[in-house]
């Protein structure tokens, strides 16, 4: 979403983009990210120090997607600190106005 598309939004739109994003962001983090992550520790703890137990391939691809995973992750954060800066902006403009 461009800037220019949210320096137009009311405080109430922002307030609302920046919910829905919160809540997309605490949904991927709580069902996807961290039990995808919980899950790969298991396996490598699981695995210890044997070779054989665990092959390169399985953890180079479950390291990938994690790191695709996190990619996602971050875009997340990052749209939802958007909205936040922008209520801020919003909100110290009309106190000072005041």
């Amino acid at each position: 979403m461009g800037e220019e598309r949210i320096e137009r939004m009311t405080l109430r739109e922002l307030y609302s983009h920046a919910e829905q994003a919160l809540n997309e962001l605490s949904e991927h983090l709580e069902l996807g990210f961290l039990p995808k992550v919980q899950e790969f520790s298991n396996l490598l703890q699981e695995a210890g120090t044997s070779e054989e137990a665990l092959a390169d391939i399985t953890v180079r691809t479950r390291a990938a997607a994690l790191i695709d995973n996190e990619k996602f992750t971050a875009q997340s954060f990052e749209r939802l600190s958007m909205y936040l800066k922008a209520i801020d902006k919003h909100t110290s403009k009309i106190v000072l106005e005041s």
